[in-house]
């Protein structure tokens, strides 16, 4: 759930920068990759039944993000994230720090998404992406553990050309 958390934000950000550059304004067109997204993330169907078909960038932004009910948006997708977690890491276990990170991330990314308008949506999705590499990596520390120390043993020291000297 985690993973597929960063990889929705990645292409909901890719999908609004290609937006962006191509400067599309015929509605059709928008529509069509509007409705092209919405085929990379296995939502049409979910999407169509709840929109009953409008199709808005708008529409589909707060789909993707903030639906408790499509089990691929960023917001379901966190949820079940955090509650597996809660599952595997008990109150006293070593694992709540991640559960703290996603705890605090739902409600900012609701809160932002009230207010969302598309302009901003790259600034919301480049913290969700920041955010879930972090809970990740606290996720593999306490799994695996603290990295072990790396010891940076010098170089040793060039051997110096000795002279002996024997009697004889």
């Amino acid at each position: 759930m985690l993973e597929r958390v960063g990889q929705t934000a990645r292409i909901l950000d890719m999908h609004h920068h290609t937006m962006e550059q191509e400067a599309v304004t015929h509605d059709i067109v928008q529509t069509a990759l509007w409705m092209s997204l919405l085929r990379a993330c296995s939502g049409t169907e979910a999407f169509m039944k709840k929109n009953q078909g409008r199709v808005t960038a708008q529409n589909m932004v707060e789909f993707l993000l903030l639906s408790q009910a499509y089990p691929r948006s960023l917001n379901y997708c966190l949820r079940s994230g955090l509650s597996i977690s809660k599952q595997i890491w008990s109150d006293a276990a070593p694992g709540r720090a991640s559960v703290a990170r996603l705890e605090a991330l739902i409600p900012w990314l609701e809160a932002e998404g009230e207010l969302l308008d598309l302009a901003g949506i790259h600034r919301v999705l480049t913290h969700v992406v920041d955010e879930m590499a972090g809970v990740c990596a606290i996720v593999s520390e306490e799994i695996q553990g603290p990295k072990p120390a790396t010891v940076t043993v010098p170089p040793p020291a060039p051997v110096a050309a000795s002279q002996v000297q024997t009697q004889g």
